[in-house]
């Protein structure tokens, strides 16, 4: 399992690299999108794998975080 890591290693490097392109040299924007794209990810896994209902706060952040995503992209 632990050599796994090293190709995914590998592929987030290039992924970084690539994104800061995209994005003008930015760093900032992939870091938000990241993180929205891992609270939308984790959200939905619970509710499917352990059942969790998605609560009226929990939407709240899911919408907030698909804000964050769509801001990040559209907005230049």
């Amino acid at each position: 399992m632990a050599l796994g890591g090293i190709p995914i290693s590998y592929i987030y490097i290039y992924a970084t690299r690539d994104l800061v392109e995209a994005f003008n040299g930015e760093l900032w924007p992939q870091r938000l999108i990241g993180f929205a794209m891992g609270m939308i990810a984790f959200a939905f896994l619970t509710f499917i794998h352990l059942n969790q209902g998605i609560t009226l706060k929990t939407a709240v952040t899911l919408a907030l975080a698909t804000a964050i995503v769509v801001i990040q992209i559209v907005w230049k």
